[in-house]
């Protein structure tokens, strides 16, 4: 986990426990974290995704096919939102297959197959986040 050490004026101290010390300046800092929050959010949002196609229920594939990742315009606050969302046009009855929770559904299909998925994910966003602040700043 990422401790910020000190904040100057114009430099930022990071450190890693057990790990290296990085001095950034601010401006710079804020582009590599900003950066790996992006990535990190989209990544998980991939990753949510994936998991939410294998619990899928599929009769034409329509459903499954209309699954996407699409980023959230709410960076300019610092805000790094992706939504991973089924239906539209391609699949007008994706609410009704994910929350009438009656039907059957053969394994490992499932209602709530998005829910699910975010479930099984949740906890990981911190850790990807961390990840890829190691990696960028470890190139520094």
């Amino acid at each position: 986990m990422p401790t910020l050490i000190q904040r100057g004026k114009n430099l930022i101290t990071v450190e890693f426990v057990g790990q290296h010390t990085f001095r950034l300046g601010v401006a710079e800092a804020e582009r590599i974290m900003a950066s790996a929050c992006r990535a990190a959010v989209m990544h998980r949002a991939k990753a949510i995704l994936t998991k939410a196609l294998h619990y899928c229920p599929v009769l034409t594939g329509r459903l499954r096919r209309s699954g996407r990742v699409r980023r959230a315009p709410n960076e300019a606050r610092g805000i790094y939102v992706a939504e991973v969302v089924f239906g539209g046009v391609r699949a007008p009855y994706a609410i009704d297959v994910h929350e009438i929770t009656t039907r059957r559904h053969r394994p490992p299909t499932r209602s709530k197959f998005l829910y699910a998925a975010m479930q099984e994910q949740r906890g990981e966003m911190q850790r990807a986040v961390v990840d890829l602040l190691r990696q960028r700043l470890g190139r520094k």
